[in-house]
């Protein structure tokens, strides 16, 4: 796998509320709005379909490793993880976002999808920020 980017950002919220709707896949479309459905598979495997971008179609496992969350794409025309990397500064808590491409199978130039697929993300880790600044 290659990293492609990194997004960060601070959430006024604790790192186990963070995390816990990190970790429930079937929150996804609350805060990924190209997100038209989400479907549990079995335990922490997610069949997701969209409306736009590279994957309409995508299965997500969820995986949870200390202070890390990933979620591993699979099944789509862009194959990708992403690491969710969670530190907890009290009444803030600071997530960065790793993308992660297998270039080998890889259908896009990736040049191309980097700066695109950083702004998609960053919007989208904006959106969960929003949710979780409001709810705590």
């Amino acid at each position: 796998m290659k990293e492609l980017f990194n997004n960060q950002i601070t959430i006024q919220s604790n790192s186990e509320r963070i995390k816990q709707v990190l970790l429930d896949g079937l929150k996804l479309k609350i805060w990924n709005p190209s997100i038209m459905t989400v479907d549990k598979l079995e335990k922490n495997t997610y069949e997701i379909r969209r409306n736009e971008g590279p994957n309409r179609y995508e299965k997500i496992i969820v995986k949870s490793k200390q202070d890390r969350v990933i979620y591993q794409s699979t099944g789509g025309y862009l194959e990708y993880k992403i690491e969710f990397d969670i530190k907890d500064y009290g009444d803030l808590t600071d997530v960065r976002e790793t993308f992660l491409i297998n270039s080998e199978r890889s259908r896009f130039p990736i040049k191309l999808l980097t700066p695109i697929a950083k702004n998609a993300f960053n919007h989208n880790l904006t959106s969960l920020k929003l949710i979780l600044d409001r709810v705590g």
